[in-house]
Formats: structure tokens, C-alpha cells, sequence
């Protein structure tokens, strides 16, 4: 007899907790934002990496600070979907209808990196950075935030960037 298995995410869980880091998307078009504008991969890959710790200091709302909440795998999909829509957004506001930049592309995934080397971590328990996770753990602004109030730094963060195109 076949067991039927069904994955549930409850977004409920999301609307009362303890933050700690941004949603990708906030990174990644704040990262593309950066390269696009500072040319010189020099300087904008490292601004976009240190950029990312900054606006993870500033009090928000995200997914994936609420894991003991939710299953791994309700919060690997969350994760997923973040990252998909991420990768959206960049290619639609940066990408769409231009040539290939690398520049680009590697400059979000700059932006995205400290959070990328910390899902190990999260998902699996193997401290691969320990002192990157410990440093970016403490930097990040921990805030009790409703959903609302929580996502408003992030939504004015993009409105920004996107200003700023």
C-alpha cells in the first residue's frame, strides 16, 4: 500500500518572529543595482558582498529566520521560491533584452553569499564558515517584527534600487 506524503507550508507561522536576515530578492536587486552601477568588478562585487551585511542590520521581516517553526523541507522550499523570484526579478529589471553580462550575475551572487554560505548550516549543520555565520548571525538586526512593519525597510530598499536604475 502506497503512503501518500504531503508537503504543507503554513505562511501563518511567517506573520510573528524573530528576524535576522533580508529576503533574497532585497539582496539580489540590490546587489545587480550596485554592479550596474559601480562598472569596475573591483569594487562593486566586494560593495555588494559588505552591502548585504549593512541591510541585514536594518530591523525587517523575512522567511527563513522562522525554521524551528516549520519543517527543513517547508523552509528549503520558501528558500527556493525567494531565490527563483530573486533570479526573476534581476533577469526581468537588469537582463531582459540586453547581452549576457557575467558582471552582473556574479555581482548577485555576491550579494547573495553570505546567506548561500550559511545554508549549510541551516539545513544540513555543517559549519563550513563558521566565523562568516557567528559574524553575520550578530550583525543581523534581531527584531520581533509583524509582517507589515517588518517588510516596509525592504520594500522601501527596493523602491530605491529601483530609483536608482
Amino acid at each position: 500500500m502506497a503512503e501518500d506524503y504531503q508537503v504543507r507550508i503554513d505562511l501563518s507561522a511567517c506573520f510573528f518572529y524573530t528576524s535576522k536576515t533580508m529576503l533574497l530578492v532585497t539582496h539580489a536587486l540590490a546587489g545587480a543595482t550596485i554592479v550596474t552601477k559601480i562598472k569596475n568588478p573591483l569594487f562593486s562585487f566586494p560593495f555588494a558582498f559588505i552591502f548585504h551585511f549593512l541591510m541585514d542590520y536594518i530591523p525587517h521581516w523575512d522567511l527563513g529566520t522562522s525554521f524551528n517553526k516549520r519543517s527543513k523541507l517547508e523552509n528549503f522550499i520558501l528558500a527556493s521560491l525567494d531565490g527563483m523570484l530573486s533570479l526573476f526579478l534581476v533577469f526581468v529589471f537588469f537582463q531582459r533584452n540586453k547581452p549576457f553580462s557575467s558582471n552582473l550575475w556574479l555581482g548577485v551572487g555576491c550579494s547573495l553569499l553570505p546567506d548561500l554560505l550559511e545554508g549549510p548550516a541551516i539545513f544540513f549543520g555543517w559549519q563550513l564558515f563558521p566565523r562568516l555565520n557567528y559574524f553575520h548571525s550578530n550583525i543581523s538586526h534581531q527584531k520581533s517584527q509583524h509582517l507589515l512593519p517588518g517588510l516596509l525597510p525592504q520594500i522601501t530598499i527596493l523602491v530605491l534600487v529601483l530609483l536608482w536604475l
